[in-house]
C-alpha cells in the first residue's frame, strides 16, 4: 500500500477503528482508546511506508536487471497478495476494494516481471 493512502485510509477509518476499539475494550476510558487508535494508526502507516521503500528498492534493483531482485520482488509480490487476501474478508467494502484493487497492481507487477523481454533484458545483464 502506498504510504499516502495508508495515511489516507488510516485518518478515514479512526472513526470505525476508535469504535470497535470502544466496542472490544468497554472498560477503556476515552484517552485509553484514543491511545489504542493513535497507536494502530502510526504502525499502519510506519508498515506502509517500509513496504514503499522495500518496493522502491526492488523496482530500482529490477530496473538494473539483477536477476535476485526479481526472485525477491517475486516473493515479496505473492506474500502481499496472500496476505491481502487474508485480510480482505474482515474489513468494509472500501478496504476490500482497495484490497482487490491492491492486488491486481501486484499480479500486473508480476506478469510484466516473468514477459519473455523481461526475461531476455536480465538475461543480458546478467552476462
Amino acid at each position: 500500500m502506498h504510504a499516502r493512502h495508508a495515511g489516507v485510509l488510516g485518518l478515514l477509518l479512526m472513526g470505525s477503528l476508535r469504535d470497535q476499539v470502544r466496542d472490544n475494550n468497554p472498560t477503556f476510558s476515552d484517552s485509553r482508546v484514543d491511545t489504542a487508535v493513535t497507536y494502530g494508526v502510526t504502525i499502519v502507516i510506519v508498515s506502509a511506508l517500509i513496504g514503499v521503500a522495500l518496493w522502491l528498492w526492488m523496482a530500482h534493483e529490477n530496473g538494473a536487471g539483477k536477476m535476485w531482485a526479481r526472485t525477491v520482488a517475486t516473493v515479496l509480490g505473492v506474500l502481499n497478495i496472500v496476505l491481502t487476501l487474508i485480510r480482505i474478508g474482515a474489513n468494509t467494502m472500501g478496504v476490500k476494494i482497495f484490497g482487490l484493487v491492491y492486488i491486481a497492481l501486484a499480479v500486473a507487477i508480476l506478469v510484466l516481471l516473468y514477459r519473455p523481454d523481461s526475461t531476455a533484458y536480465y538475461r543480458a545483464k546478467s552476462a
